[in-house]
């Protein structure tokens, strides 16, 4: 479902609910885990993961608040990576270091979303090309992350990548619990 607009683009929110009444969200912009909702005896709905209102507020915020982060998430000091014998400079954030993924990372960007169903069972897949010319990384890479809710009510996160060169990839999610 359209969920707001971020720079004039759309941003969408994709969801699925299980047997038991959890809802799992994601937002296109930077694959952002948007709602983890349990249901409480009366039927309620407390959501377990810190959100906010707008798409803008993810990224005016410093801590990536439930977003992806990548190609890597952490600190590459200096914004040097020692890779097969070669150093490549990134783009730096943070003073001199690359903080996870960069000032292009993975977080700033707007995912492709859909719903798929594997093994029977619907998931969110949100795709999306990092380019080399965009982070600095080698090479250009088609990024998947994976949100899945299975009936016991387990959130199923998985990241898969392909690159036309050597590269890094270790992504994850900063995600902040309510």
């Amino acid at each position: 479902t359209p969920f707001d607009e971020y720079k004039g683009q759309q941003i969408f929110k994709l969801s699925l609910t299980n047997q038991h009444g959890v809802t799992e969200s994601a937002l296109t912009l930077g694959a952002t885990l948007y709602e983890i909702l349990v249901p409480d005896n009366n039927g309620n709905h407390a959501n377990l993961v810190l959100n906010y209102a707008h798409s803008g507020d993810y990224l005016d915020n410093p801590f990536y608040v439930c977003q992806a982060l990548g190609r890597t998430g952490g600190r590459i000091g200096n914004g040097e990576m020692p890779l097969n014998g070669k150093t490549y400079t990134l783009p730096t954030n943070e003073g001199s270091t690359t903080l996870h993924g960069g000032p292009n990372g993975f977080n700033s960007q707007i995912w492709e979303g859909h719903i798929n169903t594997v093994n029977d069972a619907p998931e969110i897949c949100l795709t999306h090309r990092q380019l080399s010319s965009e982070d600095g990384y080698p090479g250009d890479m088609d990024a998947e992350i994976h949100y899945g809710l299975t009936e016991d009510d387990k959130v199923v996160i998985t990241f898969t990548a392909s690159s036309n060169k050597t590269t890094v990839f270790n992504p994850t999610i900063h995600t902040y619990f309510n």
